[in-house]
């Protein structure tokens, strides 16, 4: 073993033959000051970063050429990858999936296309469709006392065109039409 006690200035290249670099330090500062492009494991085809808790933060943008799975690799909830035309988002594991939660504009899909929700959607806003709304299900339902449906500028309205029997109302009260 050598020790040395001092700075060790190395002016050219450093090889060293052993499988690790260590420290007994709690932060170590790899190439701190002046690198401005560091390559890291060239040849790696496997990198791992940090333990299995705490956190790693970048600071910069992140521009990843291969995917990118979230969760292990055996269990991953989410996979991206650029070069393919489907992108699965939390596809296999995730319950819930929380996106935008203070996003005042969300956007989903290009203006042509379809845009499938597979289970019931709930809307607490107001909602506002460029193209037409198609219903699968058999109802459209509200939890509120007034219900405006096709209220604002429309003046032909077509409606039940295939209907054979259509009920307006309950069995009390008044239908009134104007």
């Amino acid at each position: 073993t050598t020790n040395i006690r001092n700075d060790l200035d190395v002016d050219l290249d450093l090889n060293i033959d052993g499988g690790d670099i260590t420290s007994s330090q709690t932060t170590f500062n790899l190439l701190n000051t002046t690198v401005t492009t560091l390559n890291l494991a060239g040849a790696g085809t496997q990198v791992n970063i940090g333990s299995n808790n705490g956190s790693t933060n970048v600071k910069n943008d992140l521009n990843v050429d291969g995917k990118i799975t979230v969760g292990s690799s055996a269990g991953a909830t989410s996979t991206i990858d650029s070069a393919d035309t489907t992108f699965y988002l939390a596809n296999t594991t995730a319950e819930n999936l929380y996106m935008g939660g203070a996003a005042t504009v969300v956007e989903i899909g290009s203006t042509t296309g379809t845009t499938t929700i597979n289970n019931d959607l709930a809307v607490d806003g107001q909602a506002t469709f460029e193209q037409d709304l198609q219903l699968k299900g058999g109802d459209l339902t509200t939890n509120q006392t007034t219900f405006n449906l096709v209220n604002a500028v429309a003046e032909t309205v077509n409606f039940a065109g295939a209907g054979t029997t259509v009920n307006i109302g309950a069995t009390t009260g008044t239908t009134i039409v104007k």
